[in-house]
Parts: C-alpha cells; structure tokens; sequence
C-alpha cells in the first residue's frame, strides 16, 4: 500500500512539473548571499518597504496567464509575490522556457547583487518600475529571467518610453554598471527593448 502512495505521489508530481532547481543559477546552491541591503530576504523586504514609500513601483499585474503560481501550479506570479516570497523565507517560482513551445515550474533563488542594485537605485533617487523579474512567458528560450538573474524596468522617474529621454536611460545605465557587478549587461534602444531596459547577470 505504502508503494502506491509513493507512486501517486510521484505522478502527482510529474502533472505539476515543478522542479526546484538547485543549479546555482539564482545562487541557489551557494552561500547564503549578504550585501547592501542584508540577504535575499532583507533586500526583499526593504524592496518591499521602498514600494510602500512609493520610492519604486513592483508589479503586481502580469500579462502572462501561462505562469506559476506561488504553490506550484499555474496561476499568475508576479514581481510582488516573487518578493513576497523571498521576504518570507520561501524560493519563489518561475515558469522557465526551456523550449520555444516547453515550459515547466521551478524554484529558484533571486541573484543577491541583483536585488541589491534595484535598492541601490530607489536609495540614489531613481523611481524605478520593475516589471519583470521572475515572471512572464514570453521571454527568450533559457533567459536569465528564468534563472533569477534579470530585471526589466519599464520606467524610470516617470519616463516610459526610451525614447523620450535617452539622455535619462543612459546614466541610469551607467549608474548600474559603475558597482562593478560581475556579467551585468544593459539591453535598451534596440529592437524589443525600445520600451523598456533589461539588465541581466550573465556571470
């Protein structure tokens, strides 16, 4: 009898496809990370408070029906619950691309210096909206989206569109690359990107 628990069980699981991934892609594997703002959860935490100061913009929408949910299974995560999660000790979910048509659930840490330069930003003056951390479906095949390691601002200070203040953009770029974070990449004002800035920590 306890057989066929162990393989309902098993089968349960293998519906979800849910992996918790351990691969060291959002350091999930190495040491407990401490920067600027404290550890993973402090950051998310104080992330969390600069939002309610309304010194930053979290998401809390997402476009993308086709998602995890906090439990596992599909239903919407967005750049709010993910923080949430990390702010209550929890590995937040992403729904990673693996395929152009293939997805499944994972667990997976946000990359510390990641989370510490979106802090570092509200605390310089920048009024930044993120709009994707974890969350979406839409992403290139394999994006560090999925891996914990980029963000995507839709806004910063109250301008929407690259576009309208270049001038802006390009020193918040520089801002974000003078700390020196190692694999930090900046993708603006290029094909897909004209609304938005992603940075990812390719490293």
């Amino acid at each position: 009898y306890g057989d066929h628990r162990d393989l309902h069980r098993l089968i349960r699981r293998q519906r979800q496809m849910c992996i918790r991934d351990r691969g060291g892609d959002g350091e999930s594997s190495g040491p407990p990370y401490q920067g600027t703002c404290g550890s993973r959860q402090e950051c998310a935490q104080k992330l969390i408070e600069l939002h309610n100061q309304a010194k930053i913009v979290l998401s809390s929408s997402s476009a993308d029906g086709n998602v995890c949910g906090s439990t596992g299974g599909l239903g919407n995560t967005t750049v709010m619950q993910s923080l949430r999660d990390t702010a209550e000790g929890k590995t937040p979910w992403t729904n990673y691309r693996y395929a152009t048509n293939g997805y499944e659930c994972r667990q997976v840490d946000f990359h510390g210096p990641m989370l510490e330069l979106i802090y570092k930003s509200a605390m310089s003056g920048y009024k930044l909206r993120i709009d994707s951390l974890l969350n979406g479906s839409t992403h290139m095949v394999n994006s560090y989206h999925y891996k914990g390691r980029a963000v995507d601002i839709g806004n910063i200070n109250g301008v929407e569109n690259v576009g309208d203040n270049l001038e802006l953009w390009n020193t918040f770029a520089n801002f974000a690359k003078s700390f020196g974070y190692a694999g930090i990449q900046t993708i603006y004002n290029v094909a897909g990107h004209y609304g938005h800035m992603h940075i990812e920590f390719n490293q």
